[in-house]
């Protein structure tokens, strides 16, 4: 998106179009070709943020950049609330998936358009890796926010036994689904040509809230710990309060690409990465 700015101007740089609006002296630039874009023109996604794009005017002196990203909130969240009442038993789980901005505008094509039986299969594809033999306990259903560009997902889960026990210690894991597929590192780590990463500006938040068997009374500190590179950012902080843990981690890609002499640098810290991927509650 920036390399016209970077080379002598020319139309054949282009090959795709969008419009500018301007309504109350507030200038938007609008994709006519995208769908799911029924939503307040103030809260549309940005059209190709912080792209160099041409003016289709006679009168025009040079390139222009489309505004930024500028969006606060995670573009994706993952939200689980599990109740645990027995440690030999079933939990269960109920989760939403929550979309904003361009992600909205994605959901708001794609699930309505499933039929009843791809939908519950979709939901049921989430999880059923991570704890084998589960099912659903209605009907996974959405709801459109227009307003706000926000698009969620509401779905409850059967657990079968998701807690395990060993050493005398009883232990629950979790995957937070934020941070795969973001970074695209390929295999041959050794190139000439920087790396395009998979996604633009990208924001993902991952809240569990568990709640374990009344029996469980704890005390802990709230605990954080942060991952901060010039590529990415992850954070956690929770707390474990009675029979309650309240888990959150926020997850940030800060670059649209990365040079070639660095992707080697990427690799190593990307894979520390994993331990805020998944992670494991004892009791």
């Amino acid at each position: 998106p920036q390399l016209p700015a970077r080379t002598l101007h020319s139309p054949i740089s282009f090959d795709h179009v969008i419009v500018q609006v301007v309504v109350d002296g507030q200038s938007y630039y609008v994709d006519p070709t995208r769908n799911g874009q029924n939503v307040p023109i103030q809260t549309l996604a940005r059209a190709f943020p912080g792209a160099a794009t041409l003016p289709v005017d006679a009168n025009a002196k040079e390139l222009l950049t489309l505004p930024s990203h500028t969006d606060a909130w995670p573009l994706y969240e993952h939200v689980e609330n599990i109740a645990i009442t027995d440690f030999d038993g079933d939990a269960t789980l109920e989760t939403r998936e929550i979309y904003r901005g361009s992600y909205a505008e994605w959901a708001r094509q794609r699930f309505p358009s499933l039929t009843i039986a791809e939908f519950k299969k979709a939901m049921l594809g989430l999880y059923e890796k991570q704890y084998p033999g589960v099912t659903l306990l209605a009907p996974p259903s959405y709801q459109d926010h227009p307003a706000e560009n926000r698009f969620e997902l509401l779905i409850r889960y059967n657990l079968p036994k998701p807690v395990t026990h060993t050493e005398k210690r009883y232990a629950f894991e979790y995957d937070s689904q934020i941070i795969y597929n973001t970074l695209g590192i390929p295999d041959n780590i050794v190139r000439n040509f920087p790396l395009q990463l998979p996604v633009n500006n990208y924001r993902g938040r991952y809240r569990l809230k568990l709640t374990w068997p009344k029996s469980v009374r704890e005390n802990f500190a709230p605990k954080a710990k942060t991952l901060d590179n010039p590529y990415f950012k992850a954070h956690e902080e929770y707390t474990i309060r009675g029979n309650h843990v309240d888990y959150l981690m926020d997850y940030q890609v800060k670059v649209k690409e990365v040079n070639a002499k660095e992707v080697p640098i990427l690799q190593k810290e990307a894979k520390r990465l994993v331990e805020f991927t998944t992670g494991k509650f004892h009791m």
